[in-house]
């Protein structure tokens, strides 16, 4: 079955523009929503 999602939006606060791709991985904060974005998309595609 095809699943049929219009759109998703998550708001991060506390971290910079474009932060999922170019985080510093001695934030934890960052990597944290970091690593949370990267599962939100991932489950987005599944």
């Amino acid at each position: 079955m095809l699943k049929i999602r219009s759109s998703y939006v998550k708001i991060f606060p506390k971290v910079a523009h474009d932060w999922a791709m170019r985080y510093d991985v001695d934030d934890e904060a960052a990597a944290k929503s970091a690593e949370e974005a990267h599962n939100d998309m991932l489950q987005w595609f599944a």
